[in-house]
């Protein structure tokens, strides 16, 4: 088999593989929202059984930090790709072009090249975005949500209350 035939198949792989990922993401968002959809409607199933709520709780909380993902991470994986997809394009566009074949082929080649080099760092600037969301963007830890503590009596009394919080307390 040729060289060429096989360049040719796995440039047309790699784009459809671009194109099935991106495909995949956005199919996800969709899921979530029919999941969102379906733990709303067995909330109100749940008709107050603590253990109904409980399962649905849980369900929501998978719910919200697939969500998270999704609208964090997932769309700078999504960018990546498409970047990495126009540099595999511009890098055969680069290829198929040789320069010293004519002044309109030797502008399409350094085109090409100029693409490919401004794809490379798209390619390499998403990554690092997609890497930063994934590692440091903070997660809500559903675990660690702690509930105010109710007001008493005590805390709304006026002598508890300072009027400035620049003076000093009031000496007996």
């Amino acid at each position: 088999m040729d060289s060429s035939v096989v360049a040719a198949f796995g440039l047309v792989a790699a784009i459809a593989a671009v194109i099935a990922y991106t495909h995949h993401r956005r199919r996800e968002g969709d899921h979530l929202g029919r999941d969102a959809a379906l733990a709303a409607s067995l909330r109100t199933l749940a008709d107050g059984d603590p253990v109904r709520l409980a399962a649905v709780d849980e369900f929501e909380t998978t719910i919200y930090r697939r969500l998270f993902a999704a609208s964090t991470t997932a769309p700078r994986l999504v960018a990546t790709a498409w970047s990495l997809g126009g540099l595999v394009l511009a890098l055969a566009a680069a290829l198929v072009t040789e320069p010293g074949s004519g002044a309109l082929v030797d502008v399409a080649f350094y085109l090409a090249l100029a693409a490919a080099v401004g794809f490379a760092v798209a390619t390499i600037v998403h990554a690092v975005r997609a890497v930063l969301a994934a590692t440091v963007v903070p997660r809500i830890a559903f675990d660690d949500i702690v509930e105010p503590a109710p007001v008493t009596a005590d805390a709304m009394s006026t002598d508890a209350v300072s009027t400035d919080a620049g003076d000093p307390p009031a000496k007996p």
